[in-house]
C-alpha cells in the first residue's frame, strides 16, 4: 500500500476509567490483534498515553478506501488511583503533540 492510496488519520479515545476506551481502540483498528490492554473492571489499567495504528478499510459497497489509523488510549478520567489532574495534563500535552482528527469519549 503506497502512502499515496492510503489517507492517514489521528484519533484519541478519551472518557472515564471503565469506560470502554481500550475495548474501543482495539476495534477501531480492527488488526486482528489487540494492542491495548482491556479490563472489564473499574480499575485503572492504561497508565499512560499509548497508541497503535493499522491500515483499515472505510467507507461502504464501491466506495472503500484505505485509512492508516492511528489510534490513542488515554488514561481514565477519574481513575481508581485519584490521578486525574495528572492524567488530564499528559492528555493534553500528547494532543498537541498530534494535533488529532478527532476525539470519541467513551461514556
Amino acid at each position: 500500500i503506497s502512502s499515496q492510496d492510503t489517507a492517514k488519520k489521528v484519533v484519541f479515545v478519551i472518557g472515564p476509567t471503565g469506560a470502554g476506551k481500550s475495548f474501543t481502540c482495539n476495534e477501531l483498528l480492527k488488526s486482528g490483534t489487540k494492542p491495548f490492554t482491556e479490563d472489564s473492571t473499574a480499575t485503572s489499567v492504561t497508565e499512560s498515553v499509548e497508541s497503535s495504528k493499522n491500515v483499515v478499510e472505510v467507507g461502504y459497497s464501491n466506495h472503500r478506501q484505505k485509512l492508516e489509523l492511528t489510534v490513542f488510549d488515554t488514561p481514565g478520567i477519574g481513575d481508581s488511583e485519584r490521578r486525574t489532574g495528572q492524567f488530564l495534563d499528559m492528555i493534553i500535552q500528547k494532543a498537541k503533540e498530534v494535533n488529532p482528527h478527532g476525539i470519541v469519549i467513551c461514556l
